[in-house]
């Protein structure tokens, strides 16, 4: 029936015009190389049921009903291959009836009783017409194939009890399963665009079970051939029960597996999410931890910055941050990022603008994603940056606006309500940490400023030294940066030089001002300078590090300076503030002689090289005059912080003989 029926149709498509055949092939085949392949198989197939009905083995007519009720009520006790490489896909056991066939009747009876199977699957399978027309196909041409290499080889239509007969039995079981195998996986490849060998591969779990079908195919063949008539043949016909059964234990066992498997993905899927809530998590308390620690160190606004934008890029794995400081209640202001381009660091407008900045003055979280206030709340700025998600935070202490913390994402991104909790907390505790690392510079410059009104003073009261320690600081600083000295020693020599005469405040005016020179008592009196200076910065704990420097700038290379007798070698701070000291007092008018020339001032510090002073200092000296003139010397602006670091190498510097 399904083969005149097919033979129907396809005879009848010869007679459809171009138009019609392509419209019908639009309706009902897929597009591209898989329509042409699809009516390829059709067309082969079709082929083979026309040459096998031309050769019906008319006198073997009923058992070849038999055959074909027979596979057709098998067909249909399919096992779907759920769990498996080949999901989707189905298998039964109507080959080994089909496989009898071949060997009981010859390879036209093959294929007429495997239409069988090919209309049992026509009628029960709700699949596209396509799909059914092809599996159709494969049917036919498996069962075409597979006659074609038994009678090759046996030279012969049916079997017989000789060894060729076997082995040409055993290939066409290997042709059936390898042509159904690949026409299948030929498809299924075109489809779905897989590799065509990958695709084949899955079917290697299927060929023992196939062969074992085609085998109990050959045992019913030859119980049927021995006179054990059409009864033996269906009572041997049971053992099928054996591989169907194994390849449905098979397959609801790989159901099992695949149910597992999808729960243990589903719970590595959970746990993958509580590791990253855990890890982020734990960076939030390892970031809070050191954003607390800088509360109770003594850090740098600059240094607190860096730490804060370090520490949330690197939790939520931002693309960008950035801190603005509020300026005296007037506009925010970058003080800080990473990730930023210059064009947008320099752009007048804030990344966050509008009702955003509404939102940071009424102290409160702003999110922009595409799930929060996206994108009507970014700046120009920041659209011309390429940021497309964003968070701002303010930075305020009870109440007040320090500042504000922005996040930013350049990519599609929306802000967990973990993450935005986190960053609320780190924003609290950014906030304290700047807040401390103001006061702390605006304590220290008022301390600074106290000190240098004091030096004021000194300068005061002698007309001839007015500017004197300015200057000495300028020379002082370019002489230590010939020496390569850091950032913390230079900041320590700036201030040295600036109060190594603060002590003169406790010394007499008339020793001070005497236009003559002075007595054995009155020298002993202008000696004790240096340790009243040292007494007065004891009381700055900050200057620590600058008491050696006051102490020792009157000490000498051979040691025969004062207060302490020390060689100079032992303090290069000190040793640098005696060389500018000796030149500006030698190029300035004192009460008791007229200036010196540049250059004999130079010929003096060269001829103490090595006595009064250290000789590496006087060549540094030397360099610094050469590379700028002492006159243009600019000045060195105070950083404060830098006193407040713990010191991870001490700031005096000594020279080894």
């Amino acid at each position: 029936m399904f083969a005149l029926t097919w033979l129907s149709m396809t005879l009848h498509t010869l007679h459809l015009n171009r138009q019609q055949l392509f419209a019908w092939g639009d309706a009902l085949l897929p597009p591209g190389t898989l329509r042409v392949y699809i009516s390829l198989v059709a067309t082969l197939g079709a082929t083979a049921l026309v040459y096998a009905l031309s050769q019906t083995p008319f006198d073997q007519l009923p058992i070849l009903v038999m055959l074909f009720i027979l596979i057709y009520t098998t067909e249909w006790a399919t096992i779907r291959l759920t769990g498996t490489p080949l999901q989707g896909a189905s298998l039964s056991v109507s080959s080994a009836i089909a496989f009898a066939a071949l060997l009981m009747l010859g390879p036209a009876a093959c294929i007429i009783v495997n239409t069988g199977s090919a209309c049992a699957f026509w009628l029960k399978e709700k699949r596209p017409f396509y799909k059914r027309l092809f599996t159709s196909s494969t049917y036919v041409l498996s069962s075409a194939v597979s006659g074609l290499v038994y009678v090759v080889i046996a030279q012969q239509p049916r079997l017989t009890w000789d060894l060729a007969s076997f082995i040409a039995a055993g290939l066409a079981a290997g042709a059936y399963f390898l042509s159904n195998s690949t026409l299948i996986s030929a498809a299924i490849s075109l489809q779905t665009g897989r590799p065509f060998r990958s695709v084949l591969a899955n079917w290697q779990w299927l060929f023992l079970q196939f062969l074992t079908s085609l085998a109990i195919g050959l045992v019913m063949a030859m119980v049927y051939l021995s006179g054990r008539g059409i009864n033996g043949f269906i009572l041997s016909g049971l053992l099928l029960v054996l591989p169907w059964y194994s390849i449905y234990f098979y397959v609801q066992k790989s159901r099992q597996v695949a149910v597992q498997t999808e729960k243990l993905k589903v719970a590595n899927q959970e746990l993958a999410q509580a590791n990253r809530a855990l890890d982020l998590q734990v960076g939030s308390l390892r970031a809070l931890h050191n954003v607390g620690i800088s509360l109770n160190s003594t850090q740098s606004l600059e240094s607190i910055l860096n730490q804060i934008l370090a520490s949330v890029v690197e939790l939520i794995r931002a693309d960008t941050c950035a801190i603005f400081l509020d300026q005296n209640g007037q506009r925010l202001t970058i003080a800080g990022h990473i990730g930023l381009s210059a064009q947008y660091v320099s752009a007048p407008e804030m990344a966050l603008n509008g009702s955003a900045n509404r939102a940071l003055r009424e102290n409160r979280a702003l999110v922009m994603d595409k799930n929060h206030n996206y994108p009507a709340m970014l700046s120009s700025a920041a659209e011309r940056e390429g940021i497309r998600a964003a968070a701002s935070l303010p930075l305020n202490v009870a109440g007040d606006i320090v500042g504000a913390l922005d996040v930013c994402f350049k990519t599609e991104r929306v802000f967990a309500d973990e993450e935005i909790r986190v960053l609320k907390a780190l924003a609290e505790q950014a906030a304290v940490a700047l807040q401390n690392a103001r006061l702390v510079e605006h304590i220290h410059d008022s301390y600074l400023g106290t000190i240098r009104a004091l030096a004021a003073t000194v300068e005061a009261k002698d007309p001839y030294t007015r500017g004197h320690s300015d200057l000495v600081r300028q020379l002082a600083v370019a002489i230590g940066h010939q020496l390569g000295l850091g950032a913390r020693q230079i900041e320590f020599l700036n201030l040295g030089a600036l109060f190594h005469d603060l002590g003169k405040i406790g010394i007499s005016e008339a020793i001070l001002n005497k236009p003559g020179g002075l007595t054995p008592e009155e020298w002993t009196e202008m000696r004790r300078h240096p340790i009243i200076g040292e007494r007065i910065l004891l009381k700055v704990p900050a200057l620590a590090e600058v008491l050696p420097i006051v102490r020792h700038h009157h000490e000498r290379f051979d040691g025969k300076g004062y207060p302490d007798g020390i060689s100079s070698r032992e303090c290069i701070p000190a040793a640098i503030i005696a060389v500018c000291d000796s030149y500006q007092a030698m190029t300035s008018d004192r009460p008791y002689r007229a200036a010196l020339s540049h250059s004999a001032a130079i010929e003096e510090i060269r001829a103490g090289s090595g006595t009064q002073f250290v000789p590496q200092v006087v060549e540094a000296f030397f360099a610094a005059v050469e590379y700028q003139d002492i006159r243009q010397l600019t000045g060195h602006r105070f950083n404060p912080a830098l006193l407040l670091r713990n010191p991870s190498h001490p700031a005096i510097l000594t020279v080894e003989d």
